[in-house]
């Protein structure tokens, strides 16, 4: 019998020593991970979650669409290349102009990141969603069909209208399965000619927030902050598989939410950019920044600049002559040159609201004689508001006719160009006498202010894309209807020479008419803009300038082919007219060059995550000097019995030098104590009530001694210790039983 008493308790004592030794593991929160390649550029100004949304048809959309960015992770059917009018397939394959329209052919094999197969019901329901929002294209077309789950219609009696291609081919297409509730929604309340239903559909889709961007592109988002959104590369992209791409070379891009111009020159200073298309923003950059980094910028030819808006809700704003007087009161040139290196101003100052390149092409020497030269000329702003009625007042602030003092809030893209050459003009006007309060807003929300006509005055960005987006920005792209709300209050029906003519449908029209016709739409609606100036169009800049990095990337070139050997690296600027195609940003160049393998890092580690290391817990059995550990960490000095957390590698090499030991030391009194413990235990021949009082009164002293040491003690001890105890506990119990036992078999 004493022998399965020896035996059970052996067994007990093996496992309280197993436990007793076994090492603790503390795991650093570092993940392990590969050496990371990062592409680091900037996006849009955006609002992060939950102010901000990853759905696209949300104006408050994270990257969606944004120009540089978008087509990462939600991709288009094809890519437009503006300097030579051409495209290039992507979630397509090909198309075709037929009688009916508009015929896309998708392209096979395509899945979004959740693995969902993409097909042509993805199209239609995209577009019923624009639908909802009074899209352009629908102007234009009058059914989206699926001819099968890889042919889609875009049905229209115009199929070479080249708006409507454009918006086909290169909006972003959006997971059916992601929207299906608002898509068949859309497709009820047009089938029906239900407005009631369209509106409640259309708010609930712009305020559907759902928890991740489903898209087909080459990256996922993996975190959003109010400073950066991260993408992360997906193993499984479409394009890899089907050889759409050779190679696709950054692990993950790093979106800066855009910061102010100051900091982007800081940041492209200090080698912190890959890639900027605000590049160049702050005076003198392009001829510094290459002292600081092997960088160049190119001036990519834009359709584009800063602007002026004004509420033309609000007297006197509505007057027109009230917008001319401002027009001559202000010196543009001045305030562009103080704060850009390279500007393109608007031939003599003619403000058409199209680019100088459609002027020159379209308009005719008549129409060119017609127009008003606005400009700079003080004397002649105040015989224009003289002639209307204002007067100036004591302080020599302009009073209207019926008595309001020209005193205005204009607000301005905070850290941004706009904003600065905003605030030079609202300088200007002050010292005129139509005083101007500059209001700083931050530039993912000044937009919010313009569509719900909560300003005087907002710097702004025209833009034009073909003669059609050129008259679309004061034309149509404001109208309450798109924007849904108030917004500036362009409007639609101007008159002159003794004949009305409504802008929008002219706009319209412009695309699906012969080139003689477009041609006299064009001078009309140039007429029309001259005189009325509904905004002020400041200039048309050479873009950007894009900034270019090539400390860690190897980029395309940035010029033309002709031009080869022309410029050397790096170079304050490059002429516009020579810059490569790919450096132009509407065209999301840097998503195309990313995606098809053109942009590679030359080797450098951009981001390189540090080994995971795991750490332990030894005790000491002798004095150990300061050491420096694998993870480069300082440790030590350490006194014999102290508890020490290093690496496992660290720990395993000292306890093979019989310096430390994963067992820890008790204090003397606790040895003592259990000592006498397990002699209570082992002797069995003495009286059972007297070897169980001795057992339980030096557990008793076990336990006060704990209580007065428990401080000195790792945390590794005390669980042990106390595990230990339990263990003990449950020894006496089997003890006592089989003490019992034995007695009764006696």
């Amino acid at each position: 019998m004493m022998k399965r008493y020896s035996s059970l308790l052996l067994i007990v004592l093996i496992v309280s020593s197993a436990i007793l030794t076994v090492p603790l593991l503390i795991v650093s929160p570092i993940v392990a991970q590969k050496d990371m390649y990062v592409l680091r550029t900037t996006t849009y100004n955006y609002q992060p979650p939950p102010a901000g949304s990853v759905n696209i048809f949300s104006p408050t959309c994270v990257i969606g669409s944004g120009v540089y960015t978008r087509g990462f992770v939600i991709e288009q059917l094809a890519k437009y290349w503006y300097l030579n009018n051409t495209y290039h397939p992507w979630l397509a394959i090909g198309w075709e102009e037929t009688n009916e329209g508009l015929l896309v052919y998708l392209r096979r094999g395509v899945t979004w990141n959740d693995r969902t197969p993409f097909t042509a019901r993805d199209v239609v329901g995209t577009f019923l969603c624009l639908w909802l929002s009074r899209h352009p294209i629908w102007q234009y077309i009058d059914d989206v069909v699926a001819l099968s789950d890889y042919v889609v219609l875009f049905r229209t009696k115009h199929p070479g209208n080249p708006v409507m291609k454009y918006y086909a081919l290169t909006s972003l297409i959006a997971p059916y399965h992601q929207f299906r509730e608002f898509i068949e929604k859309a497709e009820i309340a047009r089938t029906t000619g239900n407005d009631t239903l369209r509106a409640i559909t259309l708010k609930e889709l712009q305020e559907f927030k759902p928890e991740k961007m489903i898209g087909t592109g080459a990256y996922e988002i993996e975190v959003i902050t109010r400073d950066e959104v991260i993408l992360t590369k997906r193993d499984d992209y479409w394009g890899l598989k089907l050889g759409f791409t050779k190679g696709i070379y950054f692990d993950k891009i790093r979106l800066a939410n855009h910061p102010p111009d100051a900091q982007i020159a800081e940041m492209e200073n200090s080698d912190q950019i890959d890639i900027e298309y605000h590049g160049g923003a702050v005076k003198g950059q392009v001829y510094t920044a290459p002292k600081y980094v092997n960088c160049t910028f190119a001036a990519y030819p834009s359709t584009g600049g800063t602007g002026t808006f004004f509420n033309l809700h609000k007297y006197p704003f509505t007057l027109k002559e009230f917008r001319q007087a401002i027009a001559y009161a202000v010196n543009i040139s001045k305030a562009m040159t103080a704060v850009y290196d390279v500007i393109t101003p608007i031939p003599e100052n003619k403000f058409t609201g199209f680019t100088p390149t459609t002027m020159m092409v379209y308009l005719t020497r008549e129409t060119w004689a017609s127009l008003k030269s606005y400009n700079y000329d003080p004397k002649k702003a105040e015989e224009i508001l003289s002639s209307i009625g204002f007067k100036r007042g004591p302080d020599g602030i302009w009073i209207s006719p019926n008595g309001t003092r020209c005193e205005f809030e204009m607000i301005i893209h905070a850290g941004w160009g706009s904003g600065r050459v905003n605030t030079y003009l609202a300088q200007q006007l002050t010292e005129f006498g139509i005083k101007v309060n500059v209001k700083a807003i931050d530039p993912g929300t000044i937009n919010n202010f313009i569509y719900n006509s909560q300003f005087d005055i907002a710097s702004a960005y025209p833009y034009g894309l073909m003669p059609y987006f050129e008259a679309a920005w004061w034309t149509r792209n404001w109208l309450p209807s798109i924007v849904n709300g108030p917004s500036v209050g362009f409007p639609t029906v101007y008159e002159i020479d003794g004949k009305l003519y409504n802008v929008t449908e002219l706009t319209i029209k412009m695309n699906i008419v012969d080139e003689a016709t477009r041609k006299e739409i064009i001078n009309v609606l140039a007429r029309i803009f001259n005189e009325y100036l509904p905004a002020l169009p400041h200039y048309v800049r050479p873009g950007g300038p894009l900034f270019i990095n090539f400390n860690h990337i190897e980029w395309p070139k940035p010029w033309k082919p002709e031009a080869e050997g022309k410029y050397k690296l790096p170079c304050p600027i490059i002429d516009g007219q020579d810059c490569a195609e790919w450096t132009y940003p509407f065209d999301q160049s840097i998503v195309w060059v990313v995606i098809k393998g053109l942009a590679k890092p030359k080797g450098l580690i951009i981001e390189e995550k540090p080994p995971i290391y795991t750490y332990v817990v030894v005790y000491a059995t002798t004095d150990i000097p300061s050491f420096v550990g694998v993870d480069g960490g300082s440790y030590g000095p350490y006194k014999k019995g102290e508890a020490i957390s290093i690496p496992r590698e660290d720990a395993e090499k000292l306890v093979k030098e019989g310096k430390a030991t994963y067992t820890p030391p008790l204090p003397p009194e606790l040895a003592e104590v259990l000592s006498r413990i397990i002699s209570d235990i082992s002797s069995f021949k003495q009286d059972t009530a007297t070897a169980l009082g001795d057992l339980s009164s030096n557990i008793r002293a076990l336990s006060n001694n704990l209580s007065q040491i428990s401080s000195q003690l790792a945390n590794i001890t005390i669980v042990a210790a106390v595990e230990a105890i339990a263990i003990l506990i449950l020894v006496i119990g089997l003890v006592v039983t089989l003490r019992k036992r034995a007695e009764e078999e006696i």
